[in-house]
């Protein structure tokens, strides 16, 4: 049975033009495939981690407007990691506004082969203060509050992590990033 039907919504034109129908997929290598089924279906290797969500209200004359506000991290698991942070009125699109700008504003950094970072960061940014400090094979993620969730979408398994001051969630986050951002790379740490 064959389905000529032409779909009426612009969105329903779209899919029947790109997307190949069920058993008749192309015969391509299963990386091309995977490529192929992440772009069209919005799926990718990258997963997801949320830090925090937080509710703020504003009184209007009409009651109470609230609004979400969703910050979350996006990695690779393999030295990928983004940031992103949402606001919307719902929390779902908060989310999906912060996993796009996280995708966005993603970079890359050097793990070792115990999956832990080259070498020890300490960075002051605002009223936060981090320590970082690789460890060895075994030991685990060490580090508490917005960290851990962080370090486990980077793909770091291994790491001793310090805060000092804030207990910000959204500045403790960033100054992370900053850290990771500012490591060296292994063969730059001597010269």
């Amino acid at each position: 049975m064959t389905n000529d039907r032409t779909p009426v919504i612009p969105l329903g034109r779209k899919v029947k033009l790109e997307v190949p129908p069920v058993g008749k997929t192309p015969n391509l290598g299963t990386q091309a495939a995977q490529a192929l089924l992440s772009e069209k279906s919005g799926f990718s290797d990258f997963e997801e981690r949320v830090i925090e969500i937080n509710r703020t209200s504003k009184k209007t004359k009409g009651g109470n407007r609230f609004s979400f506000t969703a910050l979350l991290a996006v990695g690779d698991r393999n030295g990928k990691v983004g940031l992103g942070l949402g606001r919307a009125s719902v929390v779902g699109e908060a989310i999906k506004k912060a996993v796009r700008r996280a995708k966005r504003k993603m970079f890359s950094f050097e793990l070792t082969r115990d999956k832990t970072i080259v070498h020890s960061v300490r960075i002051k940014k605002g009223a936060v203060e981090i320590i970082l400090r690789p460890s060895e094979a075994g030991t685990g993620v060490r580090a508490g509050g917005p960290l851990r969730p962080f370090f486990e979408v980077a793909g770091i398994q291994n790491i001793t992590g310090r805060i000092l001051g804030s207990n910000n969630k959204k500045a403790n986050v960033h100054a992370v990033l900053e850290a990771l951002i500012n490591l060296k790379k292994a063969n730059q740490r001597f010269r």
